[in-house]
């Protein structure tokens, strides 16, 4: 019932997302009547359905991904690599990580090469992005003697147990209280755990507040995170924009316990479906994430705790209207994920992961909003123009002027970086590769520039003009 494409190459296994046409697509029967087993949080959602009646398809994707005891990263064990659900770029190739500490290496020149750095992953999986990002970057004289921390955004305790294997984490001690201090990592960098992204937690009193890091500059990472931010959905009909919602399905006709409906009216997010229509044309469908755009306001936001300002990179699979036409701005995009195939979205709650094309071209018109509206408060301070944009944006007394940048495709960015050298290098070194390793290593090449390299997008904001690999901004 849903369009499946798949590409393989040697051991990975990379599944790209496909487009449904409507929501009524969905609904359609999967096998022949018989209902799946019920999960914990199958009986979770229909009993709060039941009770408040059919929600929204973000309330649901949320409750299936992050609810603290029976959300899918609350709960599951093997969900990155060839034994979990899915693959993850840092997990086909060290090679990847590299890219993106070449990268980092390079907006700390840009930079001015400050003295304190802070690192920030939101998502960060297994942890090895990180490692991998940290590992490169001390193998630089210059900015191995630098000062630097890393903060993982990462609310699942069962992840943070394994990034902290994967960094090789180990603690200090008061000597008289006996009190965890800091934890320590590659180049005896400093690794904190954190719940969200938002500039107090760098705010004095915090945990993470330290002076010396404040005066230095924050670079942000993010791997495959906007996608698993929940959306909504919206319908065009005679009664205007309905919102698609998700109810209870008691019916034989299908093996999931649960169905999209449409709401009979506009509900109270169907602002969302206005805001992203005044953006488009002739559209019918809008699936929009404002998690997604609150993230990229939080990012700015933590920009303006560190007197260096900061830059961040985010890589997904997404689109930007403003640059080419993939037809997903008309299409629903949320689907299933397990076992490394496209499932039903509405499929075994808790234990699918969930997961939606992102719309980098909103993330970048909330950044230019963001900046215009900053801007005329300086010249008008008024603050009229607060009034003007506070439906696209609350802004912050710490907010600083953020540059966004033109999207590139995964294989545009590893190739600006140097990656078809870097990859040259290892297969002509004949005194460490072999024939099998060499083979291995043509299969990470057309996993993470070919299979990879168009759908996955780059995106930088940046408190200063010129990012590395970005030529242009807007």
């Amino acid at each position: 019932n849903v369009e499946r494409i798949e590409t393989t190459e040697g051991e990975f296994k990379i599944t790209v997302p496909p487009r449904h046409q409507s929501y009524s697509e969905l609904n359609k029967p999967t096998v022949d009547g018989k209902k799946e087993p019920k999960t914990e949080l199958t009986n979770y959602l229909i009993k709060t359905i039941k009770g408040h009646g059919p929600m929204s398809v973000a309330h649901y994707m949320r409750d299936c991904l992050f609810h603290p005891d029976y959300g899918y990263y609350s709960t599951q064990d093997n969900i990155f690599g060839e034994k979990g659900d899915f693959i993850t770029a840092p997990e086909v190739s060290h090679l990847f990580g590299e890219m993106l500490g070449l990268w980092c290496y390079s907006e700390w020149g840009r930079f001015g090469c400050p003295d304190h750095i802070t690192f920030v992953e939101v998502g960060p999986g297994k942890g090895t992005l990180m490692h991998d990002v940290l590992k490169t970057i001390n193998q630089f004289k210059p900015i191995s003697k630098v000062k630097k921390r890393a903060v993982l955004v990462e609310k699942s305790e069962k992840l943070q147990k394994v990034q902290k294997e994967k960094l090789h984490v180990a603690s200090t001690f008061h000597a008289v209280t006996g009190k965890e201090e800091k934890i320590l990592s590659h180049g005896r960098t400093e690794i904190h755990w954190h719940n969200e992204v938002h500039p107090t937690m760098f705010k004095e009193g915090s945990s993470l507040y330290d002076p010396k890091y404040e005066k230095g500059m924050v670079i942000i990472l993010g791997n495959e995170i906007f996608d698993a931010l929940p959306v909504h959905q919206f319908q065009l009909t005679e009664k205007g924009w309905c919102e698609v919602m998700v109810d209870v399905n008691e019916s034989d006709d299908s093996e999931e316990h649960f169905k999209f409906v449409l709401s009979p009216g506009s509900t109270q997010n169907v602002f969302f479906a206005w805001m992203k229509e005044k953006m488009s044309t002739d559209v019918n469908r809008i699936e929009i994430c404002p998690s997604a755009m609150q993230m990229v306001d939080a990012v700015q936001d933590v920009f303006g705790m560190f007197s260096e300002g900061g830059t961040s990179l985010f890589a997904d699979y997404g689109y930007d209207r403003s640059l080419e036409n993939h037809g997903y701005e008309d299409q629903f995009t949320l689907r299933g994920i397990k076992n490394h195939e496209i499932v039903h979205p509405l499929s075994r709650p808790g234990q699918v992961d969930l997961s939606a094309f992102v719309d980098f071209g909103i993330l970048a018109d909330r950044v230019s909003r963001r900046q215009l509206i900053h801007q005329t408060n300086i010249n008008n301070p008024s603050g009229a123009a607060d009034m003007i944009g506070s439906i696209f944006s609350n802004q912050p007394s710490n907010h600083v002027s953020t540059h966004v940048f033109p999207i590139l495709s995964q294989e545009h960015f590893l190739q600006r970086m140097g990656f078809d050298g870097r990859f040259l290098r290892l297969v002509m070194n004949r005194q460490f590769v072999d024939d099998e390793h060499a083979d291995h290593l043509m299969s990470v090449y057309s996993t993470l520039i070919h299979d990879m390299g168009h759908p996955f997008k780059f995106q930088c904001y940046s408190t200063k003009p010129k990012a590395t690999g970005f030529f242009t901004y807007m």
